[in-house]
């Protein structure tokens, strides 16, 4: 009897090949601090809900583009703590629009289980990004 084997539960990082679990065991034990850029959250956005960064600032209400916009606004605040008027500027909104995306994600996440999985697979990704970035920083430095 052949094993399946779900491969998106598994990353490869240089010639290793680690389960998710191993990964975020290495991430936490990491001692260089994580650089985490507008370009990885809102990469992280665009894989988890499948919605291209460049549709986050239209007007369109649909609720893919909102979910895209809440979950963006709040990971650029959480770990970028851009103002409140950044996040609008990148968004093309004001920042009572983002005060909103702020508290309707918090909201969300008490009470939409769905919504809270895809925020915790934007944060794993964010982590995971994040987390390479830094490797290739680490390996190029020792090159020089």
């Amino acid at each position: 009897m052949q094993t399946k084997i779900n491969l998106q539960n598994f990353f490869r990082i240089g010639e290793e090949v680690l389960s998710e679990e191993e990964l975020l065991k290495r991430i936490a034990s990491f001692q260089k601090p994580l650089k985490i850029t507008q370009d990885i959250i809102s990469e992280a956005v665009e894989d988890v809900l499948r919605v291209p960064y460049s549709r986050f600032k239209t007007n369109d209400r649909s609720r893919s583009l909102v979910q895209a916009r809440q979950m963006y606004s709040f990971f650029m605040r959480y770990y970028l703590k851009w103002t409140l008027k950044e996040i609008g500027i990148s968004l093309g909104k004001d920042h009572s629009a983002i005060i909103t995306n702020i508290t309707t994600y918090h909201d969300r996440c008490l009470f939409d289980p769905g919504f809270e999985d895809k925020a915790r697979a934007i944060d794993k990704q964010i982590k995971i990004r994040s987390y390479k970035l830094a490797l290739n920083e680490v390996s190029l430095s020792k090159l020089n």
